[in-house]
């Protein structure tokens, strides 16, 4: 191992900039007191590679300020050239707002699982989370209520993060130190209803769940669900997430069965009028054979319908009959479900 590769072993940790700034410059014979803390300052906001921040600095004439701005247009360029990469990994970060009056789940992948759990890349979701959060505070009025805002990768890059970055420019810093393809896939906030001049809706609860957890808020898949029926105390809390639980295990795509689009009942019982003709299944027995097919179906996609994973001799909807007594029977409103390969938002349809 050469001198070079031993020295760069020895300081590459966090906290070095300035021993890896002295040893590029001395390497390169230029250095001075400004320099170093310019680099030092450029390296602990984007964490780029040291022969890009001399490339930054000395082309704007090491001027912090601009230097950053051009890494971030360096940043961009890379990501754009990476897009056609295969990014599966990621993190999903969820949160309960301060308000305590929605909730918002944000997933972005990359291309690799090392680097999903780098601290870089969990503070550009958390950073990206918050974003969301404060953009969703202003959305807190009767016409949110009850509903499930979805926001597309498009959406998300124009966010404030603060006073000086949006969201795409975070994003353009992360992706220029980390190196890989990183990829805003979408956000979802569900918001309580009744939100009407600052009254508090008393019967309602959002949980919260994150599979796979790799930090507080950050994980794998995960899932928020609103419960009617309950109050916000800390038995209603922990029924959410044990709900939240469910939806992330189980993968249902509706709430009920009259939840359910009349496209999707119309190709399901289409399939399997096909499957019985296919069959030779008697014509007069085809609505008793479908009837029970269709409740299998419900069984399967509708969460009340589905077999609670903590208790399966009962479905969801009898489990919170009985789940929380001091507050009477509670029942989901809306969910939203983000799983590696798929998102999904349910509510009732009076909620549409």
């Amino acid at each position: 191992m050469s001198f070079t590769s031993k020295y760069f072993d020895k300081v590459s940790g966090s906290g070095n900039a300035v021993k890896l700034a002295q040893f590029f410059f001395a390497r390169t014979k230029t250095c001075n007191t400004g320099e170093l803390d310019a680099i030092k300052e450029l390296r602990k906001k984007t964490g780029a590679p040291l022969m890009d921040i001399k490339k930054a600095l000395t082309a704007t004439g090491y001027n912090v300020k601009t230097a950053l701005v051009e890494l971030r247009k360096c940043g961009l360029a890379a990501n754009r050239k990476k897009a056609g990469r295969e990014a599966t990994e990621g993190l999903v970060g969820v949160k309960i707002s301060e308000c305590n009056r929605f909730a918002a789940a944000v997933e972005i992948n990359t291309e690799t699982d090392f680097v999903s759990r780098s601290d870089i890349f969990q503070n550009l979701v958390r950073k990206v989370l918050a974003a969301v959060e404060m953009a969703s505070v202003p959305k807190i009025t009767r016409k949110s209520a009850g509903s499930v805002i979805e926001l597309s990768p498009s959406d998300l890059e124009t966010l404030p993060v603060n006073d000086n970055e949006h969201v795409g420019e975070a994003l353009a810093t992360a992706a220029m130190s980390l190196r890989e393809n990183i990829c805003l896939r979408k956000a979802c906030v569900l918001f309580k209803d009744n939100i009407t001049n600052g009254s508090k809706p008393a019967d309602e609860v959002i949980g919260i769940y994150v599979h796979g957890s790799i930090n507080h808020g950050l994980g794998r898949q995960a899932a928020l669900v609103k419960l009617k029926g309950g109050n916000a105390s800390t038995t209603s809390v922990a029924v959410a997430n044990k709900v939240a639980m469910h939806v992330v295990a189980a993968r249902p795509y509706f709430l009920e069965p009259s939840s359910v689009p009349l496209e999707v009942l119309d190709r399901e019982l289409s399939l399997m009028r096909s499957q019985l003709a296919d069959q030779g299944k008697p014509t007069k027995l085809f609505e008793k054979i479908l009837d029970g097919r269709m409740a299998k179906f419900y069984e399967e996609t509708c969460l009340v319908k589905q077999k609670f994973v903590l208790n399966d001799k009962k479905t969801v909807a009898e489990w919170l009959e009985g789940a929380d007594g001091s507050l009477g029977s509670l029942h989901v409103s809306a969910f939203v479900r983000i799983n590696p390969d798929e998102v999904v938002v349910a509510r009732l349809p009076d909620l549409d």
